[in-house]
């Protein structure tokens, strides 16, 4: 994969750039890109997120507020 450099201007212009870029890629090319992204962030060998842990957030009786009596 090479490395493009653009320096723009303006946003417009860097917005215009980007998406002349992912016009001019191909399905495979984004997959590609896409892939190393995944590899870079999350390493060979990720976790599977349907085997996550899932927590809940339970407060301590102590911490619930109390209901004030009208009088």
């Amino acid at each position: 994969m090479d490395r493009i450099v653009n320096i723009s201007r303006t946003f417009k212009e860097a917005d215009e750039w980007t998406k002349r870029q992912h016009r001019e890629m191909t399905p495979n090319e984004r997959m590609a890109v896409a892939w190393e992204l995944k590899l870079r962030a999350y390493g060979p060998n990720p976790p599977d997120v349907r085997e996550g842990r899932y927590v809940s957030i339970i407060r301590p009786a102590a911490s619930q507020p109390k209901p004030q009596a009208d009088g």
